[in-house]
């Protein structure tokens, strides 16, 4: 990547890539609505989260992210029984400016489901990255 395409990308996303590292846990969870009284409409807060656990000691360019989280996420396409299959392997992604928010296609080896490959397709207002 060039030095002027670097900016590009927002503060909290993992540049340098997260091949081969492994998601070791996801959760699902959904904000009670919160509505405002005085103006009779839906505030801007958070609707839902999806959290994802990272084991990126074995990645082969960034090592140093345990967490992300996406805030109001809609899974567009691959969505995937995260208890049912534990070994689930990060290839590549893609993240691209959706508005006011973004898309990040994710590939993904399942290595005990048919097909291993499966891409993740997920939409977010937000991501929060937690690094060691």
């Amino acid at each position: 990547m060039r030095n002027d395409q670097r900016n590009m990308f927002p503060y909290w996303y993992w540049q340098h890539g997260l091949h081969d590292a492994r998601i070791t846990d996801a959760e699902k969870y959904d904000f009670p609505t919160d509505y405002n009284i005085y103006h009779g409409k839906k505030s801007n807060a958070y609707k839902n989260l999806l959290r994802l656990r990272i084991d990126a000691s074995h990645a082969l360019y960034d090592t140093t992210v345990t967490e992300i989280r996406f805030f109001n996420y809609e899974i567009l396409s691959g969505d995937i029984d995260w208890q049912k299959h534990r070994d689930i392997w990060w290839l590549g992604d893609i993240l691209t400016k959706s508005g006011t928010g973004y898309l990040l296609e994710i590939d993904l080896q399942i290595l005990d489901a048919a097909p291993e490959k499966i891409s993740l397709l997920i939409q977010f207002d937000f991501a929060e990255v937690k690094k060691k």
